[in-house]
Order: structure tokens, then C-alpha cells, then sequence
């Protein structure tokens, strides 16, 4: 990425991440900040059109919330004990993936997917779960369909942040996204972060680590119990030895799953949770990747 698309970039996602923090609304504060990148950028000189330009312009404006099913839920609070699912849809493109998704989204709590395309069948599948959901858009596909990571939940989120990648993915030139939401939990005046995360696959490891670092700011300003997971992308001994690293820095704790042989790739890490099992849905082929389903209850 260019020198002034990356400042354009990296001042936003750290002004977004501060009125996360400060508790300031950011809905705002995005279409604003988007208003700004747009004079930024007519008055620059890359203004010149040009497809590439315009691929990472998208991807500039992109890295923000779109929400769906808000009407259904009536639940203020996420309960103390709670089940999580963490799982890349494949895009949802897989025949019986509206079965499956549906089958995993039952007696669940809270839901981090990622490789989310929310087509108008994939839209109603989610929906048909009853959950809340808030996505954080990487980019558009055809037809104007969003694309990126989704979390669904029980109880509408308090705020959603949405951050993209400090680098485009090399060969779809498209930004991964870190989705942060936070929720009140039954029964204690704390609150839950939960950080949704796809990570970048194929960047150098320092880059890998830059993305992991967008979200340091959020996990040590709260207070609270969190976690940290989804498609980590930790294919290798050297990106598992970033993120432990990364996660020991922040006093997180990675869940243990049997993983029987598979590749590593998925994961999740927690603070304040007490883990009371972790499961991978081994009987899943809609994906490219095995849902991982843990329990976790609030001390």
C-alpha cells in the first residue's frame, strides 16, 4: 500500500479505536471520517482514476458496521454461562451451508464468523438464528454484497468497532478485518469484550503482528472479562509463537481444543473465563474450516 494510503488508513483505525475506548459513539464519527477521506483523497494526487486506486479506496471506507436482525432482540444482557461458536463460513457458497449454520446457531450465545458474504440467502440463514448481528465490512463483492466477519449474539452489542488490516491480502487485494463488540453481562456491573478476528494470510510476520497489535489498545483498556478469537490464520510455528506471544503480553489464555491431526488454524484466547469445555464439530464439510464450539461461564 502506498505511503498516503496507509496515513489515510492508520489515522483512522487509531481515532476509531480511542472513541471505542472513551466510550464516544462512533456511527458518526464513521460517516464523518469518511467524508474526510473523500476530500483527502479528490485533493490529492492520486486522485486520478485508476481500478487499483479504487479497490483500496473501498477497502479504506469499508472497514465499517453493518447490522442485521437488530428488531429481534429483546435481551439486554449476555448470561454468565455461555456457549461460543467460532467458524469460517467458506462463504456461506457450499450446498447445505444454510442447514449446517443453522443446526451450529442453535442454544448458541455468541457466534464469530468469518468469510461472511451476506447474499440474500446467507442474510436469511442468519437471521433464522434470532441473533443480533453486527458485521465489519472488508469489501463488496458483486452485486454489492458485503463481505468479512460477523458476530452474532443474544444480547445487542453496547459498541462495535470495526478495524481493517494494515496491509490488503497480496493477491485478492482485499483488507481482513478485527470486529471488537462489547456487551453487558447478567448479574455484574463488568462488561464482555469479544474481538473478532480474521487474520491476514499472506504478508510477512511482521505484518501478521501489526494486525494482531491493532487490537492491544482495546484489550488492555478493559476491564473485564473477553475473548479473542476466530480465523487467527496460525499456519505456522512462527505465527503460533507471534500470537502466544501477543496473547502472553495481554494476560490471555489460549483455549486447548483435540485437535485430531488438523491444521491450525482457528483458535481463541480468553481472560477472566472460566473454560468449562471446548469442542471441535468434527461432522461439518460446508467449509474448509471445522467449527470449534467452547463453554465458557463469567466468575
Amino acid at each position: 500500500m502506498i505511503g498516503f494510503e496507509m496515513v489515510v488508513l492508520r489515522f483512522r483505525n487509531l481515532i476509531l479505536v480511542f472513541c471505542f475506548i472513551m466510550g464516544i459513539s462512533t456511527n458518526s464519527y464513521a460517516n464523518n471520517c469518511r467524508e474526510l477521506m473523500s476530500l483527502l483523497w479528490s485533493s490529492s494526487r492520486f486522485a486520478k482514476h485508476d481500478p487499483s486506486r479504487e479497490e483500496v479506496r473501498q477497502a479504506l471506507y469499508d472497514a465499517q458496521i453493518y447490522a442485521l436482525n437488530q428488531a429481534a432482540i429483546q435481551n439486554p444482557t449476555l448470561p454468565r454461562s455461555m456457549r461460543i461458536l467460532i467458524w469460517n463460513t467458506y462463504k456461506g457458497q457450499k450446498s447445505g451451508w444454510g442447514h449446517d449454520v443453522q443446526r451450529l446457531l442453535a442454544n448458541i450465545d455468541l457466534a464469530l464468523l468469518q468469510e461472511v458474504s451476506l447474499s440474500s440467502n446467507n442474510s436469511s440463514n442468519l437471521k433464522e438464528s434470532g441473533l443480533f448481528w453486527s458485521m465489519g465490512v472488508g469489501y463488496y463483492s458483486r452485486f454489492d454484497i458485503p463481505n468479512g466477519v460477523a458476530t452474532g449474539s443474544r444480547a445487542s452489542p453496547l459498541r462495535t468497532l470495526g478495524i481493517a488490516s494494515p496491509k490488503m491480502e497480496p493477491f485478492v487485494k482485499v483488507n481482513k478485518i478485527i470486529l471488537a463488540t462489547e456487551y453487558n453481562i447478567q448479574g455484574t456491573s463488568r462488561t464482555f469484550l469479544n474481538i473478532n478476528v480474521h487474520g491476514i494470510n499472506f504478508v510477512s510476520s511482521r505484518t501478521y503482528r501489526r494486525q494482531l497489535e491493532q487490537a492491544g489498545p482495546l484489550i488492555e483498556s478493559h476491564n473485564g472479562p473477553l475473548s479473542f478469537g476466530g480465523d487467527l490464520n496460525m499456519w505456522s510455528p512462527t505465527r503460533r509463537e507471534i500470537i502466544d506471544e501477543f496473547a502472553a503480553a495481554h494476560g490471555l489464555k489460549k483455549v486447548q481444543f483435540k485437535r485430531s491431526g488438523l491444521l491450525e488454524l482457528d483458535g481463541v484466547y480468553v481472560r477472566d473465563l472460566n473454560v468449562e469445555s471446548a469442542n471441535i464439530v468434527s461432522d461439518i464439510a460446508t467449509s474448509d474450516h471445522k467449527p470449534l464450539i467452547l463453554e465458557v461461564t463469567v466468575p
